[in-house]
């Protein structure tokens, strides 16, 4: 700004957009100093006056403090705010965190103040860390519900990113019988139904992966995160997988907003 002839080069007196005078202060000190201190009150204010400024020192430190935050009531928040300023490092801490605690996710409020793009995401991922699927599709129920009029037309959409052919038999036909919500989305109830239909009689020809005789037609097999190989192999409660999902294919965004 002040050595490659911009028009600030030359100005008595700059107006600095966008960073307040207190964090400004912080940041000019520290350049004196070489010491600055992070708390929950001001790390807000000084991760983007310090990406602007390209002091990347008080980047660091911010992000470290963050990172020593996360927990299920702020991770999602987090990761929102670390990808808005380009912190990929946080980023990525903060997606492993959500991955991992997505039961306890579900629990907070910022769970249920996603955007549907936003659950979509989640949803979708193969890392995610849950008994089964059901408190995947059980995740998707309580979304819909903290907003049912807005959210319930979005329904079928989002459903498509569960992997609802890895849903119990019995536990699926009790969601389609005594569901509300679905009662009250023809098109879900319908891909539901589709699924129960045709989509058990199909994989039990490929891998008989449930049985009929276990509670809730209980998997037969070890769970490991969605992302492992069909023989579940490796790590304890992850989300199971299936060749019949096409667990590459892209989130479906159709029809969201």
């Amino acid at each position: 700004m002040f050595t490659s002839g911009l028009r600030e080069s030359s100005m008595s007196s700059i107006k600095l957009q966008g960073v307040c005078t207190y964090t400004f202060s912080r940041l000019l000190l520290f350049a004196y100093t070489g010491e600055i201190t992070v708390n929950e009150q001001t790390v807000c204010a000084l991760l983007p006056a310090a990406t602007m400024f390209q002091m990347q020192h008080v980047v660091e430190v911010c992000c470290n403090f963050l990172r020593n935050q996360l927990e299920p009531s702020n991770a999602i928040g987090i990761a929102t705010f670390a990808e808005q300023h380009g912190c990929m490092e946080l980023l990525h801490t903060a997606t492993q965190f959500i991955e991992q605690h997505f039961t306890q996710i579900v629990q907070e409020e910022e769970f249920l103040m996603l955007n549907p793009t936003q659950l979509i995401k989640l949803i979708h991922r193969d890392e995610l860390n849950v008994f089964d699927e059901r408190d995947v599709y059980a995740a998707v129920v309580k979304w819909v519900k903290y907003d049912e009029k807005t959210r319930q037309p979005k329904m079928e959409c989002i459903m498509r990113s569960v992997r609802c052919e890895l849903l119990p038999p019995r536990y699926l036909k009790d969601q389609l019988e005594n569901q509300p919500l679905l009662q009250g989305s023809e098109n879900c109830r319908e891909y539901l139904a589709n699924i129960f239909r045709g989509g058990y009689g199909c994989r039990r020809r490929h891998a008989p992966l449930w049985s009929q005789n276990a509670p809730f037609g209980r998997w037969n097999a070890p769970l490991v995160p969605r992302n492992a190989p069909l023989g579940r192999q490796n790590a304890p409660f992850g989300r199971s997988n299936d060749p019949l999902r096409r667990r590459n294919a892209p989130a479906q965004l159709v029809g969201v907003s």
